[in-house]
C-alpha cells in the first residue's frame, strides 16, 4: 500500500475511535455495564434481593410491578412475597453497603414491614423513600441523621412512628400517609415537610421542631370531586420555628397548639382549593406566637376557642370572611401591625380584644358584608360582646357600622374612623348605648376625632350626650343629679353658652317686671306661673274644682260673677282663675294671698297687661271673693 493511503487509513480510524469515545452511553448501556459491587447476602429473602438489586442499579424497587398494586390501607392480600424485615433495611443503609448506592439511595414501593423499622441514630447519606407501604409495627427514627431525603408517602403504620430528634438536610415527606401517631418532637428540617392529605388519629407531637422551609399540612384535591383531606387529631406545635406554616382545608379534631410558634411569613388556616375544602378546628391556640407575615382564618369552622393572646402579627390578621365561631375569641394584649379583620365572621360569644394594638384598621364590616352576633337562644336580648377595653386602633369603623350589640370601648383610643365625612351625619346614640356600663372616656374620645378634623358641632354633641348619661345612669344622690341638671338647663353642661344668654336675658327682664310692679314680684309671678301645674297640685280641693266649674261653664255674662269674668276675659284658663281663687280664698296661705291680690288690683286700675295675659283682674278677684271662705 502507499504511504499516502497508510496515513489516511491511520487518519480514519483515529476519528472512528475519538466518534466511539465521546458518544454519550445508554441507559441500556449504563445498566448491562454496572455491577453491584457489594453482592447479596445469602440469607435475605427473594423480596430483598430484589430491592437490593433495584437500589444497587439506582432504580425504584416497585413491587406493584411484579405482583399488582395492594392498597395500604387494607392489609388483606399482602403476602409473604413483599415482606422485607427491618434488619435488611438498616444494613443496606449502613457502612458496608452505602458505597454501593446510588445517589438516589434507596426507594421501595409497595412493600410490607412486619417487625418495627429501626433506624435509631442512624446516619443516612443517601435518600430513603418507603412509598405507599405498611408498618405493621411503626416505625422508630428516633435521633437519625440524614442528607437527603426522607419520604413516607401514601404509607400505613399501625403503630407509632417516632422521628424525635431527627436531622434532615433535605425534606421530610409523609404525604398522604395514614400514621396512629408522629412524633417529631426537637427535629431539624432544613427545607420543608410535607404532610399533604396525612391522616393521623393519634398524637402529632412537633413541640420545638425546626423547619428552614414551609410546613405544609393541607387537604388536596387532586382532580374535581377528589378530595384528599388532611385529617389530625392533636397538633402541638410549642415553640416551634417554622418559615411557614399552610394548614388550608385541614380538619383538627382535637387541640391546635402554636403557643410560642414562631413563623416567619404566614399561617394559613383558611379553605383549600378555591374554598372547595372547608377547614375544621376544635380548639386553636396561638398565645405568645410570633408571626412574621399575616395570620388567615377564613372559610373555617372553629368549634371551640381561639386563643391568641399576646400574639404578635407583623402583617395583617383575618378571623372572619365566612368563619364561624362557636366559642370566644381571646385575643388580649395582641399586637397587630396591620389590620384586623372580623368581617364576615360569625360569632357565638364574646370576642375579647383587651390591650390589644392595631396598628391598622379594626374592621367589623358594613350593611353589606357584616360580622354576624348569634346569641345562645337562652339569652336572646344579650348577644355576644366586643371587648376593646384599653385597646388602640389607627382607624375603627364608623359607630353605624356593623358593631355587636354590645361592646366595651372604655379606654380604647385611636387617631379615626373609616369615613369620618359620612359619621358627622349618622347617629351615634346607639353605638353608646350598646355599652352595659357608662364610660365618659368613650365619649371623650370620639368627640376629639370630630374636634381634629373640624367638626366642632358634632364634638358638642357628643360631649352634652355624655354629660347627660352620666345625669341618667351614674348620679350617686340626689345632689349630684340636681347639680347636673342645672348644669344642662343653664350652661348645657358648658357645651352650650347660648343657654346662659338666654338665662340672663330672662333674669334681666324679670328685673324689669319687679321694678314695674313694686307691689312685689312673687304675685306677678304667681299670675305667670304655669297654671296645670297649681291646679294639678290643688285639684282635689272642692272649692278649687267648683271655682274651676263655675268659671269655665259658660260664657253668658252675669253681674258681679265668675261667669262675668270669664266671658270677659276668654284669654284666661279656669286654671288661672281658680289659681287666683284659692290664693285670696284660703287663709292657710295669707303670705301669699295678699301680695297676690295687690298687685291684681295694682293692674286693674293701670289697665296694664300682665305678662301672662290676664286684663283687670279686679273683676275676677271682687268674684271670687262672693264665695265663702272655707
Amino acid at each position: 500500500m502507499p504511504r499516502t493511503h497508510r496515513g489516511l487509513a491511520l487518519a480514519a480510524a483515529l476519528c472512528a475511535s475519538l466518534l466511539a469515545i465521546s458518544r454519550p452511553a445508554s441507559p441500556g448501556d449504563m445498566q448491562a455495564e454496572r455491577k453491584c459491587l457489594v453482592a447479596a447476602e445469602d440469607q435475605w429473602s427473594a423480596a430483598e434481593r430484589f430491592v437490593w438489586d433495584r437500589a444497587c442499579a439506582g432504580e425504584v424497587a416497585d413491587f406493584s410491578k411484579k405482583g399488582g398494586y395492594l392498597d395500604p390501607k387494607t392489609p388483606d392480600k399482602w403476602g409473604q412475597d413483599r415482606v422485607v424485615s427491618a434488619a435488611f433495611l438498616r444494613t443496606v443503609l449502613g457502612d458496608k453497603y452505602r458505597s454501593a448506592l446510588m445517589p438516589a439511595g434507596v426507594s421501595i414501593v409497595n412493600a410490607r414491614f412486619l417487625e418495627p423499622i429501626d433506624l435509631r441514630n442512624a446516619e443516612l447519606t443517601r435518600e430513603l423513600s418507603l412509598l405507599w407501604s405498611r408498618f405493621e409495627k411503626g416505625a422508630d427514627l428516633t435521633g437519625l441523621r440524614s442528607t437527603r431525603s426522607i419520604r413516607l408517602d401514601y404509607s400505613v403504620a399501625q403503630d407509632a412512628v417516632k422521628m424525635g430528634g431527627i436531622h434532615i438536610s433535605s425534606e421530610l415527606s409523609a404525604y398522604g400517609s395514614q400514621f396512629t401517631s408522629l412524633d417529631l418532637a426537637n427535629a431539624e428540617i432544613d427545607r420543608s415537610a410535607y404532610l399533604n392529605a396525612a391522616k393521623l388519629t393519634g398524637f402529632l407531637d412537633m413541640n420545638g421542631i425546626r423547619i428552614g422551609s414551609d410546613l405544609f399540612m393541607r387537604s388536596e384535591m387532586p382532580k374535581k370531586g377528589e378530595i384528599l383531606r388532611a385529617d389530625f387529631a392533636d397538633i402541638d406545635l410549642t415553640n416551634a420555628r417554622v418559615g411557614q406554616v399552610d394548614l388550608s382545608g385541614a380538619k383538627v379534631s382535637g387541640l391546635l397548639n402554636l403557643d410560642g410558634i414562631m413563623v416567619g411569613r404566614h399561617v394559613h388556616l383558611e379553605a383549600a382549593s378555591d374554598n372547595a375544602i372547608k377547614s375544621e378546628f376544635s380548639q386553636i391556640i396561638l398565645d405568645a406566637s410570633r408571626i412574621g407575615g399575616s395570620l388567615v382564618l377564613m372559610d373555617a369552622t372553629v368549634s371551640g376557642e381561639l386563643k391568641c393572646r399576646l400574639m404578635d402579627v407583623s402583617q395583617i390578621v383575618i378571623i372572619g370572611y365566612g368563619t364561624t365561631f362557636k366559642g370566644a375569641v381571646r385575643c388580649q394584649w395582641a399586637r397587630v401591625k396591620g389590620d384586623l379583620h372580623l368581617t364576615g365572621g360569625t360569632f357565638h360569644q364574646d370576642v375579647y380584644l383587651t390591650g390589644t394594638q392595631i396598628g391598622g384598621e379594626l374592621h367589623v364590616g358594613d350593611h353589606d358584608y357584616p360580622a354576624k352576633w348569634i346569641s345562645d337562644g337562652q339569652h336572646p336580648d344579650a348577644g355576644p360582646s366586643l371587648v376593646l377595653q384599653n385597646a388602640f386602633a389607627t382607624t375603627i369603623p364608623n359607630p353605624s357600622d356593623a358593631w355587636p350589640g354590645r361592646v366595651n370601648v372604655a379606654g380604647l383610643t385611636y387617631k379615626g374612623l373609616r369615613d369620618i365625612r359620612a359619621a358627622q351625619y349618622e347617629p351615634f346614640e346607639p353605638w353608646f348605648d350598646s355599652q352595659s356600663e357608662y364610660s365618659r372616656q368613650p365619649y371623650e374620645q370620639l368627640a376629639q376625632i370630630f374636634q381634629t378634623f373640624g367638626m366642632s358641632e358634632k364634638a358638642a354633641e357628643i360631649r352634652y350626650a355624655g354629660r347627660d348619661r352620666e345625669r341618667r345612669d351614674t348620679a350617686t344622690g340626689w345632689w349630684h343629679w340636681a347639680g347636673l341638671t342645672g348644669l344642662k338647663w343653664t350652661i348645657g353642661y358648658g357645651y352650650y353658652p347660648m343657654l346662659a344668654v338666654a338665662w340672663a336675658m330672662g333674669l334681666i327682664l324679670l328685673g324689669a317686671a319687679e321694678r314695674h310692679h313694686p307691689d312685689g314680684l312673687g304675685g306677678l309671678l304667681l299670675l305667670c306661673a304655669q297654671d296645670r301645674w297649681l291646679f294639678a297640685r290643688l285639684g282635689a280641693d272642692r272649692r278649687v274644682r267648683r271655682a274651676h266649674e263655675v268659671i269655665g261653664s259658660s260664657r253668658a255674662p252675669a253681674p258681679r260673677s265668675p261667669r262675668r269674668a270669664a266671658a270677659r276675659f276668654p284669654r284666661s284658663s279656669p286654671y288661672q282663675a281658680a289659681g287666683m281663687f284659692l290664693f285670696h280664698s284660703y287663709p292657710r296661705y295669707p303670705q301669699l294671698g295678699d301680695g297676690f291680690r295687690r298687685s291684681c288690683r295694682d293692674a286693674a286700675r293701670s289697665s296694664r297687661r300682665p305678662l301672662c295675659g290676664l286684663l283687670r283682674m279686679r273683676d275676677i278677684v271682687d268674684d271670687i271673693e262672693e264665695f265663702p271662705s272655707p
